[in-house]
């Protein structure tokens, strides 16, 4: 019989930003796209970000049934942020100053407060229990978006038979 994971994506901010290169106003769409959700299996997997081939495989093996807004409405933040102010510069992690170049305002949407459920299903029931053991124990955190939105749970729930889910 089929199995599904059942995935909890539940944060107090999310970010699902369409597939823009960088840009001073950052949407979000209002639910997860399959890419990020596919990110997120990946991340769970330990694939790294380049690597296309693993990346594929996992898309294969892997398919979203269904994505469900456990809520009626969603508030979007506006988010602004500033990366330097009056030319001085921007401080780097080593402790250096970076100098010139253009530091632009940024605004950022974010979804407040979501909360969805993700089924995923697969054609072979031992990748189901693979994915939901990488879920369970992530290589890489798994972000609800963006690197700045954790869940506020974890991600994983159970796995399910179709029939009773």
């Amino acid at each position: 019989m089929a199995k599904y994971v059942e995935m909890r994506l539940c944060g107090v901010m999310q970010a699902y930003s369409p597939s823009e290169k960088y840009i001073r106003h950052r949407r979000t769409e209002s639910m997860p796209s399959k890419a990020a959700i596919y990110g997120m299996v990946e991340a769970a997997f330990g694939i790294d970000y380049n690597d296309f081939i693993a990346k594929r495989e996992i898309e294969k093996v892997y398919y979203i049934e269904k994505i469900i807004d456990n809520k009626d409405y969603c508030e979007i933040l506006d988010d602004y942020q500033i990366i330097c102010v009056d030319g001085e510069g921007v401080p780097q992690a080593d402790g250096k100053i970076k100098k010139g170049g253009n530091f632009p305002e940024v605004f950022k949407e974010y979804l407040a407060d979501a909360d969805f459920t993700v089924k995923i299903g697969a054609a072979d029931d031992d990748k189901i229990y693979e994915l939901a053991e990488a879920l369970q124990h992530p290589v890489y955190p798994i972000y609800l978006g963006r690197y700045n939105c954790t869940p506020s749970m974890p991600v994983f729930v159970a796995v399910h038979d179709n029939a009773t889910g």
